[in-house]
């Protein structure tokens, strides 16, 4: 060992003193450090500011990481071959230095070897016994070679024969086989030195252990892969449940618009008929008795749709919850598992790596639940009404920053899943109207029950509209408000809406014994 760090220390540093080492050994480590955290910061920032895909920031993590092993490497051999030179300061004082650095190579896990080129013998140091794992590692070139995996012995004696060739800083992994047949991964770099013509001397260098970064490298790859892969079909199966909704939603609207045409055919086939009320008398009230069998036939019609709606809202949001809740769960579990395992050294190099992919698991999972929320509150289905309505409020108010006064009171005994479902859609489209249309600042939602009544109202302060005469056009205009009459009669319940220009809206809904 002394041989080999007499020969690594060689130089012409000149004489310095025991303080000045001492600081040397503070700049390698503070180096390392700053070199380290300006890379995990800066790279991390860059990677975010210029791909938004964390898919492919997933991927390139694993290239960054591996750049960083080499360059990391590579700068602790520079500066320990720095210091190393510094350390011949006098014949006194070498086997001192030779201590320090032997202290620098163990806190840094590396190995140094000297290969001389005009003898083939190499000599290690006791840590590369370690980092190789051969105990019968003797001084010739060839016990080396012998030990390098078959797949790599081709590749790693062409690299070191090129730096050698083309007098440039040698540095490359490779597998080397232990006596028990396991395979270990070495970062091995090293530097040539040579004569005035450029005929090399001898080799230089340092080893590392890197098996356990290379396994993480290996599960955080397949981890990706399996996160792609799950993405992709979560992905496709919502894309066709969206496209089920959306043609649901499409069906839905245009067997309205067919009820909305029939009814208006409707008026105006009783309109023709009053003309000749005198003449044809009885058949007029046949008539009129068959128009209202149409009309309950529709409002059936179109509690019915209300009905299917409400139960397809609420399978969408139990299929969401049942398949891609429980396997974003497990996937959250499994790298929770992976980052528990790592190791105080791969924490520090795949830590990151490992909490962004559980970062993007839980915010699939916070999409997955906001979806379930618009499909069918869970709240509603648990805590009731007014449960719902709060709920609600509170999140329209977050999310438009219109302000939302609540009374509310707890009805007892508690409505049925129709009567509760209607009154919270309603509220629903309300509260979406003044969102859109209402420019309002301020929202009262009020619920209120009592002698067998239950009352819903929502009024704004926004700018109003005289409801005779500022009608929507269009062929699909108002919908909001027929949508909210018609579910309010799908439930017997008295739909109203009174508003005037610049004096708000109030849209209420009454159930019970008068309705």
């Amino acid at each position: 060992m002394k041989n080999l760090l007499t020969a690594y220390l060689r130089g012409s540093m000149g004489n310095k003193t025991a303080n000045k080492n001492k600081r040397a050994i503070l700049v390698i480590v503070a180096t390392y450090t700053l070199v380290g955290t300006l890379w995990i910061y800066f790279s991390e920032e860059s990677l975010r500011w210029f791909i938004s895909d964390r898919a492919a920031i997933i991927r390139l993590d694993i290239i960054k990481g591996t750049l960083f092993i080499f360059l990391t490497a590579y700068l602790l051999y520079v500066l320990i071959s720095r210091y190393a030179r510094q350390l011949l300061v006098s014949e006194g004082g070498r086997i001192a230095n030779e201590e320090r650095l032997e202290l620098a190579l163990s806190a840094s896990k590396m190995g140094v070897w000297e290969c001389d080129l005009r003898t083939n013998a190499i000599y290690w140091s006791p840590e590369c016994f370690e980092i190789l794992g051969l105990e019968n590692l003797n001084h010739s070139l060839d016990s080396f070679t012998n030990a390098l995996h078959p797949d790599d012995a081709s590749r790693v004696m062409a690299a070191y024969t090129q730096a050698l060739s083309k007098q440039i800083e040698y540095a490359d992994e490779f597998r080397v086989i232990l006596s028990n047949g396991d395979l270990r991964w070495i970062l091995n770099c090293g530097q040539g030195k040579y004569d005035k013509e450029g005929k090399p001397l001898k080799l230089v260098g340092t080893v590392q252990d890197i098996t356990e970064r290379k396994k993480m490298e290996i599960a955080l790859k397949e981890a990706n892969e399996l996160l792609e892969y799950r993405v992709r079909e979560r992905t496709e199966e919502l894309e066709q449940v969206n496209l089920t909704l959306l043609n649901e939603i499409q069906e839905r609207k245009r067997v309205e618009l067919e009820i909305i045409h029939y009814r208006g055919h409707l008026e105006e086939l009783v309109r023709e008929r009053t003309t000749a009320l005198e003449a044809r008398n009885k058949q007029l009230d046949a008539e009129i008795e068959q128009r209202k069998q149409a009309e309950s036939a529709l409002r059936n019609y179109a509690q019915r749709i209300i009905v299917l709606e409400e139960k397809m809202r609420r399978n969408i949001a139990s299929e969401l919850h049942d398949e891609i809740g429980r396997d974003l769960t497990a996937l959250g579990l499994n790298f929770s598992i992976i980052s528990n395992a790592l190791s105080k050294d791969s924490r520090e190099k795949l830590g990151s790596r490992v909490d962004d992919s559980i970062c993007l698991i839980e915010d699939m999972g916070r999409n997955v639940r906001s979806m379930m929320t618009r499909l069918r509150p869970p709240v509603l289905d648990d805590y009731g009404l007014v449960s719902a309505l709060r709920s609600h409020a509170d999140q329209f108010a977050k999310r438009t920053g219109i302000a939302v006064d609540v009374q509310l009171e707890v009805i007892v005994p508690r409505l049925s899943d129709e009567i509760e479902t209607t009154l919270f859609r309603i509220a629903q489209e309300a509260l979406a109207n003044v969102a859109k249309h209402a420019e309002a600042s301020f929202v009262t939602l009020s619920l209120i029950g009592g002698d067998g009544r239950v009352r819903l109202s929502i009024e704004d302060d926004g700018q109003g509209f005289d409801p005779d005469l500022d009608r929507p056009k269009g062929p699909e205009a108002g919908w909001g408000l027929t949508i909210m009459r018609e579910r309010a009669e799908s439930v017997e319940a008295c739909f109203s809406i009174a508003s005037k220009p610049g004096q708000g809206t109030v849209v209420a809904v009454e159930t019970g014994k008068d309705s």
